[in-house]
């Protein structure tokens, strides 16, 4: 099982670099105060977040299936994002534990 800290290790090295995923443009995934609130039970709100995706959940503890982040770890999620991103789904399977 991963942990919050190997993952916000991983999103923080590769998702909250560049411009991604710096919480201008896109959900901030840096690994910084906040994160879990963040991301967990929360959904998207950047400014460039798809419409279709601010309805949905990022991570939803337990729930790999209706998790976002999970969900495009695996396979683009139509109408939410056009690309896939590297993350553990084994934490949210175990409930998201802080």
């Amino acid at each position: 099982m991963g942990t919050f800290a190997e993952v916000a290790a991983i999103l923080g090295a590769s998702c909250g670099t560049g411009t991604c995923h710096t919480g201008t443009d896109h959900v901030d995934l840096r690994n910084t105060a906040g994160l879990y609130a963040r991301i967990v039970s929360a959904s998207p709100n950047a400014s460039k977040t798809m419409t279709a995706c601010t309805s949905r959940i990022l991570i939803k503890p337990n729930d790999v299936a209706n998790s976002v982040i999970a969900q495009v770890v695996m396979a683009k999620v139509s109408g939410c994002t056009n690309a896939r991103m590297p993350t553990i789904t084994s934490w949210i399977t175990a409930g998201a534990p802080m």
